[in-house]
């Protein structure tokens, strides 16, 4: 095979690769030169309580990131509500169209037979069970898979998938693991010279560590380790960047505003003011004036009577004194928070609507109706979600079968009216029912109405295509009629004997009869005068 100058493998245009050839190619490509992590952590994490182990460089660990997803309701309301949405495509919906999933082949051109159905249901049991065979010790299924999944994704964004393999090798179940207590490791240092506290083995790439005690040790073919928002930052490359990770420092933010609230409701015990009695006022006086008070201003609707009192003798007077700042600090605190939470939504890509929180100066960005706003917030952050769980699903499906595929079905036709409005205008406007039809895999009805949108416009002008064809078809037709031979300019028979009958005053009978035959056979017409 001939190779090119870095002495790669390459290959004709023309010419098939077959898995030798791809594995002939990929032991004789080039190294890359680059670097993809910062140089420090090159050779991964060479001191600390485990060298050899790489770990995450963030302002916030994961325990925290947990923390404020508990503390703070929005978050978990975010969250728990992707979750819910995603829980209805975790059936089993093969060409439905319904919310849920189904399998496809990777060649185009390969015809799904019934084997290869019978092999798609087999496939849609493992995905369900999540696993080959029922286990009493794997309680989950793929519902709660996918929840868990979607948790830990917009959670930290790290996830891990451990394969569990049978005597034979092959996967029997998957399960999810706890994202954060996954680590990459690097086998290599000790070769390399570097003193590692702990051996791996030279396949290992995972490790599992709890409680600073490496429990378990993983190769490539045994987990699945993945993130959704990567980075090829050389700092952060090979770690994921979680929404709540993102939002830091708004979140935090939001947090005071909760304390500040919670404050004002617990711990505030400032009044709204007090009354200043003014002069020698003794105790007796003071007691009718406090009675005075409460009897007047307690009770429903209390707060809007008009307490008068005497001012008593000379030198002695009652004044009511504020206390506070009596401000409009409680609206901007209003604007502030909602502020916060929309600049959060944002960041997980969901709409505060979506969740039933109304925001008081929140308007529609496209129409009037909060429909679209909804169904954007959908197509912009759970079409995300679930294409990321898709590609998880996928790298387990590829060391299963590598030509079948997994995918989520359903999202872009959740409204079924929507669907037929939408086929409706298509049909109005440029697609014919024929076309339609071939879309559904159905024959076409192969009629001239069949072949054309079905407005207005295209049938006015398909009916006067045919009245001027059919006015042009006449019109050479009259126009036959009138061209004759020099034998029928000179007189046709029949016209001579009539015109003979005429100058004979009648005397002959004429067979009128015979003469309109061959009128007609000749291709003209007879007018018969009556007096």
């Amino acid at each position: 095979m001939p190779k090119n100058r870095r002495g790669k493998a390459t290959l004709p245009p023309t010419q098939e690769l077959s898995q030798a050839q791809l594995n002939e190619i990929n032991k004789t490509g080039a190294k890359l030169r680059s670097l993809l992590i910062t140089p420090q952590f090159q050779n991964y994490i060479s001191s600390g309580f485990f060298r050899g182990v790489r770990e995450k460089i963030v302002s916030v660990n994961f325990a925290t990131i947990r923390n404020l997803v508990e503390r703070v309701p929005l978050i978990s309301a975010i969250i728990q509500t992707r979750i819910d949405q995603v829980q209805k495509f975790c059936r089993y919906e093969p060409g439905s169209g319904h919310p849920g999933y189904e399998f496809y082949l990777t060649d185009p051109n390969k015809k799904v037979t019934p084997e290869i159905r019978n092999k798609f249901f087999q496939l849609a049991e493992f995905i369900a069970n999540t696993g080959w065979d029922e286990d009493s010790e794997r309680e989950d299924d793929f519902a709660d898979y996918v929840s868990m999944f979607t948790r830990e994704t917009l959670s930290i964004d790290q996830v891990a998938t451990e394969l569990q393999r049978d005597v034979k090798g092959d996967i029997a179940a998957y399960w999810l693991l706890d994202g954060a207590t996954i680590h990459r490791v690097d086998p290599s240092l000790e070769k390399n010279g570097i003193n590692v506290e702990v051996e791996f083995q030279p396949d290992t790439r995972f490790a599992q560590i709890i409680d600073n005690q490496i429990c378990n040790e993983y190769s490539p073919s045994d987990l699945l380790f993945d993130y959704k928002n990567k980075r090829a930052d050389i700092r952060f490359r090979g770690f994921g960047y979680a929404p709540t990770e993102q939002a830091i420092d708004v979140i935090t933010t939001l947090l005071f505003g909760y304390s500040y609230l919670r404050d004002q409701m617990v711990r505030d015990k400032m009044p709204k003011g007090f009354i200043s009695v003014m002069g020698d006022v003794g105790k007796d006086q003071l007691d009718d004036i406090r009675d005075y008070w409460y009897a007047a201003m307690s009770g429903a609707g209390g707060q809007f009577n008009l307490p008068i009192l005497p001012s008593g003798k000379d030198g002695v007077g009652i004044e009511f004194k504020a206390v506070g700042n009596q401000s409009n600090r409680d609206m901007e605190y209003h604007k502030m928070m909602m502020f916060l939470s929309s600049i959060i939504s944002a960041v997980f890509s969901i709409d505060l609507a979506e969740m039933g929180i109304k925001a008081d100066d929140s308007t529609a960005l496209i129409g009037e109706s909060d429909e679209p706003r909804l169904q954007y917030s959908r197509d912009r952050g759970l079409a995300s979600v679930l294409s990321f769980i898709e590609q998880h699903i996928n790298k387990i499906l590829r060391k299963i079968d590598s030509g079948v595929r997994f995918r989520f079905v359903g999202l872009e036709r959740e409204d079924e009216q929507k669907q037929s409005a939408l086929r409706e205008s298509d049909l109005r406007t440029y697609k014919s029912v024929d076309e339609l039809r071939k879309a559904d895999g159905l024959e076409p009805y192969d009629e001239e109405w069949s072949q054309m949108p079905l407005n207005q416009f295209t049938v006015q002008m398909s009916s006067a295509a045919k009245q001027q064809q059919q006015q042009g078809a006449q019109g050479s037709g009259g126009a036959g009629e009138q061209e004759l031979s020099p034998e029928e300019q000179e007189g046709a028979p029949g016209e001579e004997a009539a015109d003979n009958a005429q100058d004979e005053g009648h005397g002959a009978e004429i067979d009128w009869s015979k003469m309109f035959t061959k009128s007609l056979r000749d291709g003209r017409s007879v007018k018969i005068v009556i007096e």
